[in-house]
């Protein structure tokens, strides 16, 4: 494991840390919803994040370093405070949807870095496809928001 990190390693483990998160926000949506059509959904998105978390973590070993460990106590607060709120609403699905795309917001700040670093031609696979797992969730989402907020509880 290098003890300084380049400016593409910092970024590497910025985009691992947000897809991560991206994966407790589906996991634990689709727990929260369970009995609710748009959970499969969320389970789906989980999946496809989860083979893309691994794909990614082992690009950040190719570069001799090791994924970062996930904050347990920060996202188990975080996943909380989210319950809570979604317990609060009015309407909980449409909280949760926004809470989700609030999550792909955060993902596609710490993407967008990506495109910065050099010599990243070998692993552009992986990255289009973080990408492109990101607009589809963020454009599904989206839709859905617009559907559930019209939606009278």
């Amino acid at each position: 494991m290098n003890i300084i990190r380049s400016d593409a390693d910092v970024i590497l483990h910025d985009v691992f840390v947000a897809l991560e998160e991206s994966v407790d926000q589906y996991s634990d949506s689709a727990e929260f919803l369970r009995e609710h059509e748009v959970a499969k959904i969320f389970k789906e998105l989980s999946l496809e994040r989860v083979a893309l978390l691994k794909a990614l973590a082992e690009a950040i070993r190719r570069t001799g370093n090791l994924p970062p460990a996930a904050d347990d106590d920060k996202e188990s607060f975080r996943l909380a405070l989210q319950h809570v709120f979604a317990n609060l609403s009015e309407n909980a699905v449409a909280q949760v949807l926004e809470q989700c795309l609030q999550q792909e917001r955060e993902l596609k700040a710490t993407y967008k870095q990506l495109l910065t670093i050099e010599n990243a031609q070998s692993d552009s696979r992986l990255f289009k496809a973080i990408y492109k797992s990101h607009r589809f969730a963020r454009l599904y989402l989206s839709l859905l928001c617009e559907q559930y907020r019209k939606v009278e509880v």
